[in-house]
């Protein structure tokens, strides 16, 4: 059964550019964990899409 995604939010922090760095760096252990937490959301969402759709 296919799952369709009718909403997707994109989020995006622009940082100051007088920090040095690059936008190309790896995951760090720091980075790791949000996007971690952003899995979670995501498949707690789909999740409620879901059983919305088992309920009609």
């Amino acid at each position: 059964m296919p799952v369709e995604i009718r909403e997707l939010i994109v989020r995006a922090t622009v940082g100051n550019p007088n920090q040095g760095g690059s936008n190309n760096s790896t995951a760090t252990d720091q980075e790791a964990a949000p996007k971690e937490e952003i899995i979670k959301e995501c498949i707690n969402q789909i999740m409620e899409i879901i059983k919305d759709k088992n309920e009609r």
